[in-house]
């Protein structure tokens, strides 16, 4: 059934997530998310979206931000060598 089907991928979505890696990937979409949209200027700023993906990142998806703050500077190794 296309029901069942569904109910699968959400299942092993819901799986992926709740994982490591996928716990790794949403606080990394977390941490530039709340750069970005800190960004924007007053009065387009959505400041209760901001302080809501803070507050996911702090209490559910706990990733040191030099993590990813390492993957910036690898990625700019590497367009330092491609260039």
């Amino acid at each position: 059934m296309v029901v069942d089907t569904e109910q699968a991928e959400v299942d092993e979505a819901l799986q992926f997530a709740l994982g490591i890696r996928g716990r790794y990937i949403i606080a990394q979409a977390l941490k530039y998310g709340i750069e970005e949209l800190s960004k924007v200027p007053s009065p387009y700023k959505e400041v209760s979206n901001i302080a809501d993906m803070q507050y996911l990142k702090d209490t559910l998806f706990i990733f040191p931000d030099v993590m990813f703050d390492q993957s910036e500077e690898s990625l700019k190794a590497i367009e330092e060598v491609s260039n």
